[in-house]
Formats: C-alpha cells, sequence, structure tokens
C-alpha cells in the first residue's frame, strides 16, 4: 500500500501534507497533520510506501 505525501516549503521548513487517505490515517495516528521524519521507519515497517505526489520515495532527510 502506498501512503502519498504533498512537500510543501513553509517558513523555511519541508513539510509533507497528506495527498490519500493512507496517508491521512497514518498522521491522524501519529497525531500530527503533517508526516514527521521519525515516523517514516515505523510507517515502512508496516507496509507502506511512502512517496511524494510524484512517485518519489521520502526519506526523513528530506523533511529537515
Amino acid at each position: 500500500m502506498t501512503a502519498t505525501f504533498e512537500i510543501r516549503h513553509s517558513f523555511g521548513l519541508v513539510r509533507a501534507y497528506p495527498s490519500n487517505a493512507a496517508a491521512v490515517a497514518l498522521c491522524s495516528l501519529t497525531g500530527s497533520k503533517t508526516l514527521l521524519p521519525q515516523a517514516i521507519g515505523t510507517i515502512e515497517s508496516l507496509g507502506f510506501q511512502v512517496v511524494t505526489t510524484g512517485g518519489a520515495p521520502i526519506a526523513a532527510a528530506d523533511l529537515y
């Protein structure tokens, strides 16, 4: 299953906003409106692919 996020720049920070239902549900579980860098590993261990709307994989280092 794929969790898709839209990458946006906000006040000099890179944020990943959920773009599909799976991504919204995962952010809801973490208690955040955006993807947290420390959650990526856990989400991937559950069998999800964490990608941008363009299909590129997202790494924790991409969100700092």
